[in-house]
């Protein structure tokens, strides 16, 4: 009898290890089910997720195995990253190299080694300057707004990224960096030493005896600590009215352009943001606040974290706007940096103005519209002051205010 009943229990018991065996080989294939020779590489969630990793894997080993000439396997695998990022769709959602990020995290603080200059894609996608810093090694070699970069150091970078472009001209402090330069019709080298560079993102002057002029170019790391320096300085000096230029101004750090609108606004929904679950974030203007008229300068190239402060002084009438439509960024990104280096952009929320507008590929439009002349070819750089009629119509407006 006890024999019998050792034997049922010795069948339990191993119904019981087939059944786990049979749970864990499930667990295996689903969680741990990504496999190359037999050995498993990489834990997924699901089997979803398990056999679309094993299809990319095969296919990378296919191309390595196969393809004529040969791979470079870190290539690939750079590819595959990219790609990811790129099936969203979202020119802004995408993934960057080490040296990309790198590049990333030096416009963000406003210091790096390079020449000295700001760069943008262009209409004809060729990336131009934008503007040259001053006392910078790209303003003693003599390069201006509107050039065309069209290779480095023998390279060429026509269509190429602005980010791609800005990593091969940045480097160690004294050494060369060649540039071939297209300007009209025009071709020509330079060779630029580079050297230490700390952008200044903020110029102020006082105008016409009584009004203040400020250029914000981007939205860095110091860029509401030099506006509030310059702002302090030029109401000091008797200024009765602001002028904020944000021509060509394509962004930057948002937390710096809350702190701006503060500044000015003094209280008031500065922007909101949602994100993929319609979760609803407001910023709110927490400042003293300018008493002074404001008239802001935007055109197409003035995009995202300066469409915030347009969209925010517009809609609360606390700024006239002149000149044209802004460029239409109403998204905000995320960045993050991987363990090697690279890093990332995500889009992940929309923002809207206080009344509650999308600008997103729509723009601004500008309360008094107003062209530059024809003969300026180009709306890169600073335009020669006999020939701004944008900001003479700026001026206008503000003494109409005052």
């Amino acid at each position: 009898m006890q024999e019998k009943r050792s034997k049922k229990g010795f069948v339990v018991l191993l119904i019981l290890i087939v059944l786990i065996t049979n749970f864990i080989t499930y667990t295996l294939l689903t969680t741990f089910g990504v496999s190359l020779g037999g050995k498993s590489l990489v834990a997924v969630e699901d089997s979803y997720s398990a056999k679309k990793v094993n299809k990319l894997m095969h296919l990378m080993n296919m191309l390595e195995g196969l393809y004529v000439d040969g791979v470079d396997k870190d290539a690939l695998w750079e590819g595959a990253y990219g790609g990811v990022f790129a099936a969203a769709g979202d020119d802004y959602t995408r993934y960057m190299s080490a040296e990309d990020f790198s590049a990333y995290t030096e416009s963000v603080t406003g210091e790096f080694s390079g020449i000295g200059i700001r760069m943008v894609l262009a209409d004809d996608e060729r990336v131009t300057v934008l503007s040259v810093f001053r006392n910078s090694p790209a303003e003693g070699a003599g390069l201006m707004a509107g050039d065309k970069i069209l290779a480095v150091d023998g390279e060429n970078v026509v269509g190429a990224t602005t980010e791609e472009v800005a990593t091969k001209v940045k480097g160690e402090k004294g050494t060369t960096v060649k540039l071939t330069i297209g300007r009209d019709e025009e071709t020509f080298e330079a060779s630029i030493v580079r050297a230490n560079i700390v952008a200044e993102s903020v110029e102020g002057q006082l105008m016409e005896e009584n009004i203040g002029y400020i250029q914000i170019e981007e939205f860095n790391a110091n860029t509401a600590k030099e506006f509030n320096e310059v702002l302090d300085d030029l109401l000091a000096r008797g200024a009765e009215g602001i002028i904020i230029d944000l021509r060509n101004n394509t962004g930057g750090i948002v937390s710096q352009v809350i702190a701006i609108a503060s500044r000015i606004m003094g209280s008031g929904v500065i922007m909101y943001s949602e994100d993929s679950q319609g979760n609803r974030k407001e910023n709110t203007a927490k400042g003293a606040g300018l008493d002074a008229p404001v008239v802001v300068l935007a055109n197409e190239y003035s995009a995202s974290a300066s469409e915030i402060l347009i969209g925010a002084l517009q809609d609360h009438d606390r700024a006239v706007i002149v000149g044209k439509k802004s460029f239409g960024k109403g998204i905000i990104q995320t960045f993050g940096q991987n363990s090697d280096g690279s890093g990332y952009s995500i889009t992940t929320e929309k923002y809207y103005t206080p009344n509650g507008t999308s600008i997103h590929e729509q723009g601004i439009e500008p309360d008094v519209e107003v062209s530059l002349p024809e003969e300026i070819e180009y709306v890169y750089g600073s335009v020669p002051r006999n020939l701004d009629t944008q900001l003479d119509e700026a001026i206008v407006q503000l003494r109409l205010q005052m």
